[in-house]
């Protein structure tokens, strides 16, 4: 698994590089646009390809302020996998400010090794569902075997019996 732990202090860093530059263009942020940008910076420092991003603008990511003073900052980016095929991802992030630094609350995890326990827990779904089919089957088919074997006794019996005339 990666080291995330600076995520959140880069992700600052950047942040206030870029709103610097923005405020010297006069560009004005309030604090939900101010959420929005670093939310997309943290999701900048978790991509393969972060100079192909394509984030939408600020004012069309939901950001919504809680009563804690959190906010939760939801969205997507247009990036290149692994392959170079351009995907939509959406992301989610509880951001906070404190003494004038935003942070982000959320735990980050290797996507690669997240999605790999995915698929472990879709095959072992998958591999149980089988087995149920399986069982079921078995089921069916003994009692099936069963039934068959009656019919095999008593047409033996029969056979028996034009044969040599007598059952015993």
């Amino acid at each position: 698994m990666s080291d995330y732990s600076n995520v959140s202090a880069i992700a600052e860093i950047q942040f206030s590089k870029k709103k610097a530059e923005m405020e010297a263009n006069g560009v004005t942020f309030n604090e939900k646009e101010e959420a929005a940008l670093y939310a997309q910076l943290i999701e900048l420092q978790l991509l393969k390809v972060p100079t192909s991003a394509i984030f939408p603008p600020l004012d069309e990511m939901f950001v919504q302020g809680n009563e804690d003073g959190t906010y939760s900052v939801s969205g997507f980016v247009d990036a290149p996998n692994s392959y170079g095929t351009m995907l939509r991802k959406q992301f989610s992030y509880q951001v906070k400010k404190v003494d004038g630094k935003w942070t982000c609350l959320d735990t980050f995890i290797d996507s690669q090794e997240y999605e790999r326990e995915k698929l472990r827990a879709e095959k072992m779904k998958d591999m149980m569902e089988i087995q149920e089919k399986v069982d079921s089957t078995i089921t069916n088919n003994t009692f099936l075997w069963w039934i068959l074997g009656i019919i095999g006794s008593i047409i033996s019996a029969v056979i028996f019996y034009f044969q040599y005339g007598d059952l015993f």
